[in-house]
C-alpha cells in the first residue's frame, strides 16, 4: 500500500504524451453480434510498424519509472515484499 502512496503522490499523470495509436475499421460479426477491433493490426508482433509502436511504449514507461522521486525506496520495498522463504 505505501508504495502506490508514495507513486500517486509523486507523479503527476496529466503531463503524459503518450504515442499515437492508430486504429482500423475492422468489424467481426460473431453469432449475429458485430464485435469492434480497432487494434488487431497490433497482434502482428513481428510487423515494422508494431514493432515501432512497442519500442515507443517502452521509452515512454521507462522514462516515467525512471523520473519517480521514490523510485529506489519502491524497488526496496518491492524486493522485501516479494523476497519470501520456500518451505518444502
Amino acid at each position: 500500500m505505501t508504495i502506490f502512496l508514495i507513486f500517486s503522490l509523486s507523479f503527476n499523470m496529466t503531463n503524459i504524451t503518450y504515442p499515437e495509436t492508430r486504429k482500423q475499421n475492422i468489424v467481426d460479426t460473431i453469432f449475429g453480434v458485430a464485435i469492434a477491433d480497432p487494434y488487431r493490426w497490433l497482434e502482428k508482433i513481428d510487423d515494422p510498424e508494431v514493432k515501432t509502436w512497442i519500442e515507443q511504449q517502452n521509452k515512454l514507461t521507462r522514462n516515467i519509472l525512471d523520473s519517480l522521486p521514490y523510485r529506489n525506496e519502491i524497488v526496496e520495498e518491492l524486493k522485501s515484499l516479494f523476497n519470501l522463504t520456500t518451505v518444502t
